[in-house]
């Protein structure tokens, strides 16, 4: 019953502390050249690029400034493993995608969970 709790605690908790501000632009690591607004003007994405074509991760804003997805970009297509703030982890390649939800058992989004913003933090912060 208590890793019920502790569980509930940092599936509902943990996310609203981490992502309750809007990221500011002086925030944003100089390797995110291209910047996307929604007709609000707040952040819709920030992404990095190469010979102007969008290239290396990119991080997708809700509207309300939230990370809703990070993933990498190969020549203006997205590549890899794309890690959503609902969990869920879509592999691109090539041009089609597949979705991967592992069976649900209640833990495994723990894991994701910790996996989506460790990367968020770690490319906005210029963490290694």
């Amino acid at each position: 019953m208590q890793y019920l709790k502790i569980y509930t605690f940092l599936l509902f908790i943990i996310p609203s502390l981490i992502g309750s501000a809007q990221i500011n632009k002086e925030d944003i690591p100089p390797s995110f050249k291209l910047y996307k607004y929604y007709p609000d003007s707040s952040l819709k994405a920030i992404y990095e690029t190469k010979n102007n074509m969008l290239h290396g991760y990119s991080i997708e804003f809700d509207s309300n400034g939230k990370p809703a997805a990070i993933g990498k970009y190969k020549n203006n297509i997205k590549k890899g493993k794309w890690h959503y703030s609902d969990w869920t982890i879509i592999h691109y390649k090539k041009t089609t995608h597949e979705v991967y939800t592992p069976p649900y058992c209640g833990i495994g989004d723990l894991p994701r969970m910790k996996k989506f913003y460790k990367l968020v933090d770690k490319h906005l912060n210029h963490k290694k």
